[in-house]
């Protein structure tokens, strides 16, 4: 009786291993104070909502960055309207929008480079 209930374990226990799977994180690059998506950064935020679509039960973040120079309003202000270009976009490509949370960071990390903080951010999470 005692192996079998350690046997039903292991097999729980597998079986939570096997349905895990990680979740993605994409990143989608900007140029300097602009909001405008190239053609690499739609390609991403493709990706992104076809892995959102396969994954219904999960809400994304749609985080928004700007590089340090400027002021704080202007860094807010650009990291805003990075978000909301992204998040429009996941929306075309057919996410639903009660899953998409749209957040405006500001300034990123001063130890990146300005390139890396010129970037949304888009994080899968359960609700």
């Amino acid at each position: 009786m005692r192996r079998m209930a350690l046997l039903a374990a292991w097999v729980l226990l597998l079986a939570g291993c096997a349905t895990s799977s990680p979740t993605p994180h994409y990143s989608v690059f900007f140029k300097e104070w602009s909001a405008d998506l190239e053609p690499a950064a739609q390609a991403v935020i493709g990706e992104a909502a076809d892995w959102a679509k396969a994954h219904p039960m999960l809400t994304l973040q749609v985080r928004g960055y700007a590089d340090p120079q400027g002021s704080v309003a202007a860094n807010k202000h650009i990291s805003a309207l990075r978000a909301q270009v992204v998040s429009e976009t996941l929306l075309r490509d057919g996410v639903a929008a009660p899953r998409v949370q749209r957040i405006a960071e500001g300034a990123g990390s001063p130890s990146l480079d300005s390139q890396e903080n010129r970037r949304v951010e888009i994080v899968f999470a359960t609700p």
